[in-house]
């Protein structure tokens, strides 16, 4: 047999002896037969963990170093855990990306992945239901959101200093009027509940609440028509 093609044998990290090489899910893994542990090479740990049951137990008990090496790169394992709100630990080589586990570690992790919720039926058909409500809330606060009114209103302002046959003109003329566009959304909900008012003294009142929403997209509206009414009224000649 060629060098080329001679199998790699790697030490145990824990036991320093020679690993021995399961075929599982069409994979080979470096499982040691004296504590049970295991080396994974990258993307190896869902077949390591599929399939738990076919590794070698420990024959006898091992105490487990503190510190480990690779056994490929021989640099310091770093401990670290499986999942943010697990207490499975592994030790990974931030160097080869490789990671070794413990027999009981293993199982450790297999037990909290058995243990995780998962969505039931009725979760995902609803899924789709929860994602389209929170992007409507999102385009709600958007809409509603002074931060993002005021920051329009700046880039209008700048936008007719560029634009205009007379900026500065212009810009004037924008920035009186996109006050009360502003203050529409800033405060739509405290203007929704105004009733009885009406925009002429013998026009149609309003009778009911209008919604903060519908409010805040008419000081939309009213803040893009100020900046057009700019551009219109200070073109060029």
């Amino acid at each position: 047999m060629s060098m080329s093609n001679a199998v790699e044998v790697l030490t145990c990290p824990v036991c320093k002896v020679a690993m021995n090489r399961i075929a599982v899910v069409n994979r080979e893994l470096d499982n040691c037969s004296v504590c049970g542990g295991v080396w994974l090479d990258s993307s190896e740990l869902e077949a390591a963990l599929s399939n738990a049951h076919t590794l070698r137990s420990p024959a006898a008990a091992v105490v487990l170093p503190s510190l480990c090496e690779c056994p490929r790169c021989g640099k310091p394992l770093a401990s670290s855990k499986y999942g943010y709100d697990s207490n499975a630990s592994l030790q990974k080589c931030v160097t080869c990306n490789g990671t070794w586990l413990h027999h009981t570690q293993l199982s450790e992790i297999a037990k909290f992945r058995s243990t995780v919720h998962q969505r039931s039926i009725a979760e995902f058909l609803l899924l789709p239901t929860f994602q389209s409500e929170n992007r409507w809330r999102q385009a709600t606060a958007v809409l509603k959101s002074p931060f993002w009114a005021c920051g329009t209103a700046v880039c209008l302002g700048i936008f007719c200093l560029l634009l205009a046959a007379h900026p500065v003109q212009s810009t004037i003329f924008f920035s009186t009027r996109a006050v009360v566009p502003i203050l529409c959304i800033w405060q739509c909900d405290w203007l929704g509940e105004f009733t009885g008012i009406g925009f002429r003294l013998a026009g149609p009142r309003i009778t009911e609440k209008t919604p903060p929403l519908a409010v805040a997209m008419g000081g939309w509206f009213l803040l893009l028509a100020s900046f057009v009414a700019a551009l219109l009224k200070f073109r060029q000649q």
